[in-house]
């Protein structure tokens, strides 16, 4: 396996995110759902906090993976990163950074893949995960805009009050905002 990074550096820089129940399921049938949640921290719940500062009910996630673990984990992005990386090496898969899709081809059982390097590879399965704004998306003439739809993320690493200890999300007199333990 091959995988190509557009990235030159092999660092990972950047928040966390939420690792939800399918990703987690994803995770656990490749083997690396333990590993993340010993590097983040499971969570099953969410609390709404009212204008006032109430807590106002409880909403327990679905636990995909079963009652003993969590339904989703917080994790810093670098910590994920180190997860993955050492998958990849167990697995043999080569990590090429700096290099992104410059064209596809699809044939009848394969896929002909030239990189931003101009090397090819012919390929049985060619995977683009690269985001919002997929270049691969636009090599394959698929043809998407983004636009707004109400929703905004800040992320901020900030000390962990102590009731902290799983999702809050608190509304506030126009907008909400969430706490999401990492």
């Amino acid at each position: 396996m091959e995988v190509v990074e557009a990235n030159p550096a092999r660092e990972k820089t950047g928040w966390g995110l939420s690792l939800t129940g399918p990703a987690l399921r994803a995770l656990a049938e490749l083997e690396l759902a333990d590993a993340c949640l010993a590097e983040g921290h499971g969570m099953s719940a969410i609390t709404h906090v009212n204008v006032r500062g109430e807590a106002t009910d409880r909403v327990e996630l679905p636990r995909l993976l079963g009652a003993r673990r969590p339904a989703m984990v917080g994790i810093a992005c670098p910590a994920l990163h180190r997860v993955l990386y050492a998958a990849a090496g167990r697995s043999g898969a080569v990590v090429r950074h700096g290099l992104t899709a410059a064209a596809l081809e699809q044939g009848a059982a394969s896929v002909r893949v030239r990189l931003s390097d101009a090397t090819e590879r012919e390929v049985t399965l060619a995977v683009g995960a690269d985001g919002l704004r997929s270049s691969v998306r636009g090599l394959l003439g698929l043809r998407s805009k983004p636009g707004y739809h109400g929703q905004m993320a800040w992320r901020a690493l900030v000390p962990r009050p102590s009731w902290g200890t799983g999702i809050h999300q608190f509304s506030g007199k126009v907008h909400t905002a969430g706490l999401v333990r990492l």
